[in-house]
């Protein structure tokens, strides 16, 4: 569990990838144009000082990934605001990570080598249950894009008295939208 309610460190979480074509990525148009999904589940320890540990816990799925690093607030170059909602309460920071991997691909859906990378709203030690996994790719070998490789779920992981973490119980898994597709 965090330290405080407002840190995420030191916390576990289980993220859950679902990768696949979604509406406003910038991917080549073959990519993913199946319908295939992939699904990744990552077991991810946040530090402190921004450290992280990774493994890949989806039994299926032969890739490897290796720690990176997370942040909490403003986007990159952005100053940083606390706004508030109309009840007067603080709205969402945004929790940034991300992993390298060694890559991975399944038919027309392929998870580049490299770093990939995740964003979601947080509130203080609160991941939000959904976010955007997304890899930095060039375009014309000048210009450095985001595009979207998927979405994301978390869940809180707490350890027993001892530091173990609960056995994962398998759940039916459904599409992030009504019309997803799943495959593989």
């Amino acid at each position: 569990m965090p330290s405080s309610p407002f840190s995420l460190a030191p916390s576990r979480w289980l993220v859950m990838m679902d990768i696949g074509r979604e509406k406003g990525t910038w991917m080549p148009q073959s990519w993913g144009r199946s319908g295939r999904r992939v699904e990744v589940d990552l077991l991810l320890e946040f530090l402190p000082g921004g450290d992280m540990k990774a493994v890949v816990d989806s039994p299926f799925v032969d890739m490897t990934v290796t720690p990176g690093k997370w942040s909490v607030g403003a986007a990159q170059g952005k100053p940083r605001r606390r706004p508030t909602n109309s009840l007067g309460s603080l709205t969402s920071d945004t929790c940034r990570f991300w992993v390298e991997t060694d890559g991975f691909g399944r038919g027309d859906v392929t998870i580049p080598a490299g770093r990939i990378y995740f964003a979601v709203p947080a509130w203080g030690g609160k991941l939000s249950r959904k976010g955007l996994v997304t890899v930095r790719q060039r375009r014309w070998l000048v210009r450095e894009e985001s595009r979207i490789l998927g979405v994301f779920g978390t869940e809180l992981l707490i350890p027993d008295a001892e530091g173990r973490l609960p056995p994962r119980t398998p759940r039916p898994r459904t599409p992030p939208f009504p019309d997803g597709f799943r495959d593989g």
